[in-house]
């Protein structure tokens, strides 16, 4: 049975602060549980309303095989600890895994995805999404990202945090200068004014910048960039969405792979 304590501590973690201090997060639902157990990442534990008890006695076996603790509580305890209206009866409380700077020098992708400031935990979330579709599996988290723990970003990822490499940076000048010292990779930037996406092959190994569609590419990218691309607009709106954007960028880059390839 969870204490009143825990209760408290997990009911915490919908504030970024507390995540922080405790390197703890909330993960809702059958779909991003399942995911988070193919991918062998276990949980603290598992929280189970009682009333919803059948419909996830599916997905309980593979974190009973990792020895994760699965406590039964009552639905006003998960609708208290989660942030969603009407939650589905099943929560699970996850350790952090992003991996730092060091760890991405380290394994040196050839391949990344640089997040530039994207502040909106669900685009944050739909842009993960979009590049697990894709294929493109490591994302680098610039220090003005949303927090890619908060909950509208779990639930917006729909799963796909648990398949890709995240990578969190402190300083987005000094990870920028180490990666383009002695031409080590392209740094290729998008938005408006860019060149034509169709006139871009991306040499490997590339770091792919994605940025705050308000603010624009800040100036760290700027400064770094060997190219710009853009998506071509054909009516009046201002601008794109940067989910959106990434979506046409990611499915025309992919498309391009795969012709080199035949």
């Amino acid at each position: 049975m969870l204490t009143n304590k825990e209760i408290k501590l997990y009911s915490s973690l919908q504030l970024k602060k507390f995540r922080k201090e405790h390197q703890l997060f909330i993960v809702e639902g059958v779909r991003n549980l399942t995911t988070a157990a193919e991918s062998g990442l276990s949980p603290e534990i598992i929280l189970v309303s009682k009333d919803e008890l059948p419909k996830v006695n599916n997905l309980l076996p593979a974190y009973k095989k990792q020895k994760v603790k699965i406590e039964e509580v009552d639905q006003k305890t998960i609708e208290r600890i989660t942030s969603t209206e009407n939650p589905q009866g099943i929560c699970g409380i996850f350790p952090f895994f992003t991996k730092s700077e060091a760890d991405f020098f380290v394994l040196l992708p050839k391949q990344t995805i640089y997040l530039d400031n994207i502040n909106d935990p669900g685009n944050l979330g739909t842009i993960l999404r979009t590049a697990d579709w894709f294929g493109f599996n490591n994302i680098v988290l610039s220090n003005g990202c949303a927090d890619v723990y908060n909950p509208k970003t779990v639930r917006s990822a729909m799963g796909s945090l648990f398949n890709l490499r995240l990578f969190q940076i402190e300083d987005d000048d000094s990870f920028l200068h180490k990666a383009t010292a002695d031409n080590r990779y392209k740094v290729i930037s998008t938005g408006t004014g860019g060149e034509p996406l169709s006139n871009i092959i991306l040499p490997e190994p590339f770091i792919l910048v994605f940025s705050n569609e308000a603010n624009g590419t800040s100036n760290s990218v700027q400064e770094k960039a060997a190219k710009c691309v853009a998506v071509q607009g054909f009516g009046k709106a201002e601008s794109l969405n940067v989910a959106v954007a990434a979506g046409i960028i990611l499915h025309t880059l992919k498309l391009q792979n795969i012709k080199e390839l035949l």
